[in-house]
């Protein structure tokens, strides 16, 4: 259940961050919903098969581009930053410091040079005024699709991920980052978080999450961890439910310790599933080698078993195994049945 914004203004800075967090998550749905620019967002949700149930029950929404767009390159009518997030949330009374805090906007070079200036100087006056300034900050996301990272319970988003639109132009040269996410703030450090844990503890309850065709599994339940969020989105969608993503290669000791704190609920067995690449076999490598291992910490003191799954040839991740079979009828039983199955157990599959 997602926590309702509230009227009232908490006392806290972490209780700021994470209503600001709530206002973000509220406005990149609307966006989503009723802006005309986001069309390739939803253009790109449709080609991914994405239903609505789905992207409703992830919040996915999409975060426009209102600085650096061609109309305002031509020196059309829309104004800087018009229709921002920034603009959202100076309306719902956040200050500056509070969004920047909150890893949802950056300020911009103009306003980085007012205030090293004023400080340099010594203008308190001039630089607290700096500080103010809303018209130097941006949306730190930016012609993306958006998909808010809960924490385990569900009840407050503690930051996001963005994934680029191409067909969005800036009108220049620059190339983003594919995918981006939240920096650390006081209520998201990454390499503490699992995409989607909220929604896999959900499997672990009565019948949630197991196989949702009529077929008998004979796969053992286990958590898949993936490495991105729409491949657990995806894998979600296809009934394959008690799903989590890492937000990148770099799986951490302390992911794989909230990772096992879930799967004790259903047996105590996880499945690595990385993309089929070199990076996603590196990272897992990395996980497997040096004299203490992460994967042998993991295994033995949060009494979980860790297996290694691997991909089709071919196949570059679990959202692509998906895409190639989507006319199978089950498609939940076919991914367990090729991919979870034949897991191979961490140290026999790194030897």
């Amino acid at each position: 259940k997602k926590q309702q914004i509230s009227s009232v203004g908490p006392e806290t800075k972490r209780d700021r961050i994470l209503l600001a967090n709530l206002h973000a998550a509220a406005f990149f749905e609307e966006c989503l919903l009723s802006r005309l620019d986001a069309g390739s967002a939803r253009t790109h949700l449709r080609a991914r098969g994405m239903n609505p149930y789905t992207v409703k029950a992830f919040a996915i929404g999409f975060a426009p581009e209102t600085y650096f767009t061609e109309r305002q390159n031509q020196q059309q009518s829309t104004a800087w930053g018009e229709g921002s997030l920034v603009e959202r949330l100076r309306d719902r009374g956040f200050t500056p410091k509070e969004i920047l805090d909150a890893g949802l906007a950056i300020r911009t070079k103009r306003g980085k040079r007012q205030l090293e200036q004023s400080l340099l100087n010594n203008e308190t006056a001039m630089a607290s005024a700096a500080e103010n300034d809303y018209s130097t900050l941006m949306d730190r996301f930016r012609g993306r699709l958006i998909v808010p990272i809960f924490d385990a319970a569900g009840n407050n988003v503690l930051g996001f991920g963005g994934r680029i639109l191409e067909s969005i132009s800036s009108g220049s040269d620059f190339k983003a980052a594919k995918y981006l996410n939240s920096p650390d703030t006081i209520v998201f450090q990454k390499k503490h978080l699992l995409f989607g844990q909220h929604m896999a503890e959900k499997s672990t309850m009565t019948n949630y999450g197991k196989p949702s065709s009529k077929e008998t599994s004979n796969v053992p339940r286990s958590l898949i961890v993936v490495e991105g969020y729409m491949d657990a989105i995806a894998l979600w969608q296809a009934g394959v439910r008690e799903t989590v993503a890492s937000m990148g290669t770099a799986l951490s000791l302390e992911q794989l310790s909230a990772a096992s704190n879930t799967a004790r609920k259903i047996g105590g067995r996880i499945v690595l599933c990385m993309d089929n690449d070199e990076a996603g076999i590196a990272a897992v490598e990395r996980l497997c080698s040096g004299q203490n291992p992460i994967l042998y910490s993991a295994t033995y003191k949060a009494n979980v078993d860790i297996y290694i799954a691997g991909l089709p040839a071919g196949v570059k991740d679990p959202a692509e195994f998906l895409e190639k079979n989507r006319e199978s009828e089950a498609l939940d039983m076919k991914f367990r049945n090729e991919v979870v199955k034949d897991a191979t157990e961490w140290s026999e599959w790194y030897t």
